[in-house]
């Protein structure tokens, strides 16, 4: 609470015990795709425990309580998102990170809401092969933005409109179906951050 007001932070990112992502060494050392181990007693080949899920979440949740945010909406570490991966490999990455989101929401239900993590492919001319995890994400786990990069591989297109012409679409349909996207930058120049001058 700020002032009696509940705060609501619209950009975190998901907590997860580091080993959490020896899936994503294993995919990428093996060149194939896995299914998502989140749910399983002991997850991925590191073996990590609910526990360890559970303590991660709730350090989140402590680091919340310190800075008086009532909620925070969480999705993916940018430099996690893996833009420049393999194609036939997003989809799993972007299903077993959208997986600890929704965990972590389910882990603390009145603390965090998720934004999908993309499974957005750099050179694809638009965000078509993205519409399946998006629809999980929103039917499933009822997640409430979406993370959208308009260089995921972390090369800017030389040309805006390229950049345009594959996000102005994706925006338009999340928030047709009242599902806001979340652009993959960590400041936008000239919006009011609390605490500190314009």
């Amino acid at each position: 609470m700020y002032n009696g007001v509940p705060v609501l932070d619209v950009h975190g990112h998901v907590s997860v015990p580091f080993a959490a992502n020896s899936l994503l060494m294993l995919m990428m050392g093996s060149n194939t795709p896995m299914d998502s181990p989140v749910g399983q007693a002991k997850a991925g080949p590191a073996g990590v425990s609910v526990e360890e899920f559970h303590a991660a979440a709730a350090g989140h949740a402590r680091y919340m309580d310190e800075r008086t945010i009532d909620v925070q909406v969480i999705g993916p570490r940018p430099f996690l998102m893996m833009g420049w991966m393999e194609p036939h490999l997003l989809p799993a990455w972007a299903r077993y990170v959208n997986d600890m989101i929704h965990q972590q929401c389910e882990m603390f239900p009145d603390r965090f809401l998720g934004a999908a993590m993309l499974p957005q492919v750099s050179d694809a001319p638009d965000l078509s092969n993205c519409i399946g995890e998006l629809d999980r994400c929103v039917r499933d786990y009822g997640f409430v933005a979406a993370y959208v990069s308009p260089d995921p591989a972390g090369r800017p297109a030389d040309d805006a409109g390229h950049a345009r012409a594959v996000l102005v679409p994706a925006v338009r349909a999340g928030a047709g179906a009242g599902n806001p996207a979340h652009r993959a930058r960590h400041e936008f120049p000239g919006s009011p951050v609390p605490g500190r001058a314009a």
